[in-house]
C-alpha cells in the first residue's frame, strides 16, 4: 500500500496503555492505523516488535513489524503475524551469518 500522506489522528486507550491512531491515504481513500506494541523474543542486541491494525471500508487487516539489532545488522521483517513469529529467527540468523537452532 502506498502511502501519500500519514496523519496522526489521536491517541486511544488500549489494554497497555495508550495506541497511537493515524489516518493514512493510500490515493484517495483515508485508511485508519491503530498501533499496538508487542513483546518479540529476545534475539539480538535489541528488538522491538508492533501490531498494525489498518481499517478501510470495512474492512481490516493487521500486519505484524518485527525489528531486531545484532551488533551492527538491522534485520526488519514486516507482514502477517504468523508468518513473522515463524521467519524472524531464520531472517537474523541468515543476516548476521548465524545458523537459526529454533523452529
Amino acid at each position: 500500500m502506498g502511502c501519500d500522506k500519514c496523519v496522526p489522528v489521536s491517541v486511544r486507550a488500549g489494554q497497555r496503555g495508550p495506541r497511537p491512531v493515524y489516518q493514512v491515504l493510500a490515493g484517495s481513500t483515508p485508511v485508519m492505523v491503530t498501533t499496538q506494541k508487542v513483546l518479540v523474543a529476545r534475539l539480538g542486541d535489541e528488538q522491538w516488535s508492533q501490531l498494525l491494525t489498518c481499517s478501510a471500508g470495512g474492512r481490516s487487516s493487521i500486519v505484524k513489524q518485527t525489528a531486531v539489532r545484532t551488533g551492527t545488522v538491522v534485520v526488519a521483517v514486516s507482514g502477517r503475524p504468523g508468518l513473522v513469529d515463524a521467519r524472524v529467527h531464520e531472517a537474523v540468523a541468515k543476516a548476521t551469518g548465524a545458523r537459526s537452532t529454533e523452529r
